[in-house]
């Protein structure tokens, strides 16, 4: 492109893998660079399909077992004395997903040292690898879904469904099943600029990192189970804000001093919960009922320096959490 447009760059990239075990995939990305012709302002979209391939253990785990029992279904619900065992599944696939990212950069001229982006992502995968309890494997197969039954180990010439049951062992596997779907933002900004022009000695760099999560949605891909929004969950690790920020002196590579700052936002215990006090609907096993669901956030302060004592040597002192706060309590 001429200076009127700027200039613009794209990157193409494809990879074709086979598997052994998991088959063959196909994975690509599409990325576009655009300098414009404003100044410092830099444009960039990217979106890839990406895998994971299922892991030795996850593929081959060695059966561990525990003496148990399940209820069987096609016997009226009785209780059933067996081996309830764990391995690996060497009929997996690999996990697929789609990122797409588009965000802005600002580099200005005017302003040395300092450079900011904002960039928001999306993320859709699935089959998703996971393992599902014994007796839902159970409940799933008698319910016809057949590529649970073989979790079902019976006695010579007879079948899960035998009456009276004959079944020696249950096993967890490892199966494709899940999914999840997220978006939200990132944010980075830093600073960095020589004291020389205040007639003083050394450098200063301060940075700042934010990540935003606008929805966290987790489908355990089983018959009569919900989607789970996780976003904004606090009890867990997906609160809706997490910021960092550092700034940092340092005197010409002999001594340092760093502060360090991390937030998350405020959040609730679990998005699932219903909170009321009065006028509460009927709680049931998706939406119970709670009198409070709130979490407050949490603001914590880092301070850290070194000191070159010699070529080979420095020392440094870390305190974490300087002052004191514990954490909420859920």
């Amino acid at each position: 492109c001429d200076s009127t447009w700027g200039k613009m760059d794209a990157d193409l990239a494809g990879r074709f893998e086979s598997y052994n075990l998991a088959g063959e995939v196909m994975t690509w990305k599409v990325g576009l660079t655009w300098d414009t012709p404003i100044d410092g302002v830099r444009l960039r979209t990217l979106q890839s399909r990406d895998v994971r391939a299922p892991n030795l253990g996850e593929l081959f785990a060695a059966p561990t077992t525990a003496n148990g029992s399940s209820t069987d279904p096609w016997f009226s619900n009785q209780n059933v004395q067996v081996i309830q065992g764990t391995l690996g599944n060497a009929g997996l696939k690999p996990e697929k997903s789609v990122n797409t990212q588009i965000g802005v950069v600002w580099q200005p001229d005017y302003v040395p040292g300092f450079n900011a982006s904002i960039d928001y992502y999306r993320i859709g995968l699935k089959g998703q690898i996971s393992t599902i309890a014994n007796q839902t494997e159970i409940n799933l197969c008698f319910s016809g879904i057949t590529q649970y039954c073989s979790a079902i180990v019976t006695a010579s010439g007879t079948t899960y469904s035998t009456t009276p049951p004959q079944w020696t062992q249950v096993n967890t596997e490892f199966f494709n099943i899940a999914s999840t779907i997220t978006d939200g933002f990132n944010i980075e900004a830093d600073y960095q600029f020589s004291l020389d022009g205040l007639d003083l000695p050394g450098n200063f760099v301060a940075r700042a990192l934010a990540t935003n999560v606008s929805k966290f949605i987790s489908s355990p891909g089983l018959p009569g189970t919900f989607p789970i929004e996780s976003a904004g969950t606090n009890s867990g690790n997906i609160p809706h804000w997490k910021l960092f920020g550092t700034q940092t002196y340092n005197e010409e590579n002999k001594w340092s001093v760093t502060l360090a700052e991390t937030w998350i936002s405020q959040g609730v215990q679990n998005r699932s919960y219903i909170q009321c006090t009065s006028g509460c609907p009927l709680p049931t096993i998706q939406n119970p009922t709670v009198n409070d669901n709130h979490m407050p956030g949490i603001f914590y302060i880092n301070l850290g320096g070194t000191y070159q004592l010699s070529d080979p040597w420095q020392v440094y002192v870390q305190v974490n959490n300087l002052l004191n706060k514990s954490p909420p309590v859920v």
